[in-house]
C-alpha cells in the first residue's frame, strides 16, 4: 500500500487540527451540564500487506456512551474543556464470520502466532449534553 493512498486521510486530519475561529473571535463558553448521553456507529477494515498484516476483518460497530461531568470548564482558547467520567458499552460485529481472528492487542510475542491487525476505523456519533 503507497503512502498515496494515506493521503486524502493525512489532509483532513491537517484542516481539522488547523481549523480556528475568526480572528478577534473568542471561543464560546461552554454551556453548564452535568451528564451525556450519546451513541457511535461506525466501520473498520484491516489492511493486507499493510506492515505485516496478512488477514482482513471487517466490523460493524455500535457504541453506547453515557458521561457525567467532574467539573466546570478548564483551560482557555483551544486548550480547554471539562473533565468527565465516561462509560462506553460496545458492541461490535464482525462482518465476515468466517474470520477468526478480531482485534489484536499484542501478546508480547508469548505466543504464536503474533500476528499484527494494522487497521482502521470511522465513528460517527450523537450526544445529548443535559
Amino acid at each position: 500500500m503507497s503512502i498515496v493512498t494515506h493521503l486524502p486521510v493525512a489532509g483532513l486530519l491537517f484542516l481539522t487540527a488547523t481549523a480556528s475561529p475568526a480572528r478577534g473571535a473568542g471561543p464560546l463558553p461552554f454551556p453548564p451540564r452535568t451528564f451525556e448521553l450519546g451513541y457511535q456507529v461506525g466501520y473498520g477494515i484491516t489492511h493486507r500487506g499493510f506492515g505485516a498484516t496478512r488477514t482482513q476483518v471487517q466490523t460493524v460497530d455500535f457504541i453506547g456512551r453515557v458521561g457525567y461531568f467532574q467539573s466546570g470548564e478548564l483551560g482557555r482558547g483551544w486548550y480547554r474543556g471539562e473533565f468527565e467520567h465516561v462509560l462506553e458499552i460496545p458492541l461490535d460485529l464482525a462482518v465476515d464470520p468466517a474470520t477468526r481472528s478480531y482485534h489484536h492487542i499484542s501478546n508480547a510475542s508469548t505466543a504464536e502466532p503474533n500476528e499484527p491487525l494494522n487497521s482502521s476505523k470511522v465513528l460517527v456519533g450523537i450526544s445529548v449534553f443535559r
